[in-house]
């Protein structure tokens, strides 16, 4: 009989990658040419250089990104050492500015001394016009757009991607567009150190959910590991009586209660106890499961109300075993650092030209438009525990949201990207998180444009409006977009 000792699952600490708490950091690339100077004199230097400046001083005044600056690049030994800084200081992207024309070879030389980095072109001058009073020297300080377009057009030989932004310094919108991107390129990043954890498989017959973790890991960047459902159950069946009863204590004393017994409260506490007892064994950022029907059965308890609550401790969640919505939600949350929704695609009303979008049982209560509203109170699927269940109802804020999924079929991988405005409008008592969001199309429109593009059933939702957002974290991942 062989004396091996099965070893323990649990994720070593020092092999999990820590998600960085900073702001994204931009490399500045600021060019001109060296020859000017010598043609028209050092006040042109000058000129371009308070320019550059300018821009770099404006970025840095949002505090939204920490500018790497090596200072003004005019010739090919500075554009060697501006990488060497760029390469120390590890920055997520470069931004590129020229105040003059500048060789491209400058630029090709710098890029072939970094690892393959992301990179924005910025096209900026003075003003959005062309004065009367031009002259040629004027001109030659406000000549970027020669270099750039030369640029450009060696970057499409080769096909390497990039990021634009055209607009006169001190424009908010060019600033934000950067900033955007930055925030795109950091979120990618990102991604690639999250550990997605799967109890389970996709619910039977949900085949649009199915998903390849391979094709996860070197496409999008998570770690998927598939947890047994008996790691889960080992926590449960330790969980000391005297922690539940102190959550259950907790959440009386803090939401309403309606429907349910202090059984019902005290099974799910248990099991969201035992849930985030997995998470912390195996240093997971983001959880999907398939509840039906065994866990339901065996904890004798939905896991929704736990999965609500590792949401609000900032772990996204699914069920169903859908990971490309659980990898929206991650992305979504990455770029706002606020709480993300999971829910379905649900009832339409034409009159406000809204869609109802919920899940049963799953919702943050960070979420909820009035949190002295929120009710504790049974769950409507039952796949075989006893009692009645336990799931948080609400209706979500008001204001401005994005919604996105991620879908993979035979064109391809692919981002939902859409969005619309959650309505200030009474709870429905429906026994589960939900929002009603009016959309921008008419709504019958909108909706058969969905269907046709065969979208998720499933949809992510964050509050704020990072479309733009999403659009460059699809162009950076190589995967399509459906802009809805």
């Amino acid at each position: 009989m062989s004396n091996y000792t099965v070893p323990s699952l649990t994720v070593d600490k020092e092999t999990v990658a820590p998600i960085e708490a900073r702001r994204p950091k931009i490399g500045f690339l600021g060019l001109a040419f060296f020859e000017y100077w010598r043609m028209h004199g050092v006040s042109v230097l000058k000129d371009v250089e308070e320019k550059f400046k300018t821009i770099v001083n404006d970025l840095e005044s949002r505090g939204q990104l920490d500018i790497v600056n090596p200072g003004l690049v005019d010739t090919l030994e500075k554009a060697i050492e501006a990488a060497r800084v760029f390469k120390k200081e590890e920055v997520d992207m470069i931004v590129i500015y020229e105040g003059t024309y500048a060789p491209d070879y400058y630029i090709v030389q710098l890029l072939d001394q970094l690892p393959p980095i992301p990179i924005f072109i910025l096209v900026m001058q003075e003003t959005n016009r062309i004065p009367l009073d031009l002259d040629y020297i004027r001109m030659l300080k406000a000549s970027g757009l020669i270099g750039l377009v030369q640029l450009t057009g060696d970057f499409s030989k080769t096909g390497k991607k990039f990021g634009l932004a055209v607009g006169a310094i001190g424009d908010e919108k060019t600033y934000r567009r950067v900033e955007s991107y930055a925030k795109a390129v950091f979120t990618v990043n990102k991604l690639r150190n999250i550990n997605i954890g799967v109890i389970g498989r996709v619910f039977r017959g949900m085949y649009e959910l199915e998903w390849d973790k391979t094709k996860v890991k070197w496409k999008l960047g998570p770690n998927i590991f598939y947890i047994e459902i008996s790691e889960l159950l080992d926590l449960l069946d330790k969980v000391p009586p005297s922690d539940t009863k102190k959550l259950v204590e907790e959440l009386k004393k803090k939401y309403k209660v309606n429907e349910i017994t202090d059984e019902d409260i005290a099974k799910a506490c248990r099991l969201s106890i035992a849930l985030e007892r997995l998470v912390s064994r195996f240093k997971l950022n983001a959880l999907s499961h398939l509840c039906q029907w065994y866990l339901h059965c065996r904890a004798d308890a939905p896991p929704c109300f736990g999965c609500s609550m590792l949401n609000e401790q900032g772990i996204m969640t699914t069920c169903e075993g859908d990971i490309g919505t659980l990898v929206a939600m991650c992305i979504l949350n990455m770029l706002t650092e606020g709480p993300a929704f999971f829910g379905e695609w649900s009832l339409f009303d034409e009159q406000e030209n809204s869609i109802l979008i919920g899940h049963h049982g799953l919702g943050n209560p960070k979420l909820a438009s009035d949190s002295s509203e929120i009710k504790l109170t049974s769950h409507f699927e039952n796949w075989g525990y006893t009692g009645a269940g336990l799931a948080f109802e609400f209706i979500g804020k008001p204001g401005r949201v994005t919604m996105a999924s991620l879908i993979d079929d035979v064109e391809g991988m692919r981002m939902l990207i859409t969005g619309g405005e959650s309505l200030d409008v009474p709870t429905r008592p429906m026994h589960t998180a939900h929002y009603i969001i009016k959309v921008e199309r008419p709504v019958r429109e909108y909706l058969e444009l969905l269907l046709k593009k065969g979208v998720s059933h499933h949809v992510a939702i964050v509050h704020g409006d990072v479309r733009e957002e999403l659009e460059y974290v699809a162009d950076l991942l190589g995967i399509g977009k459906f802009v809805l």
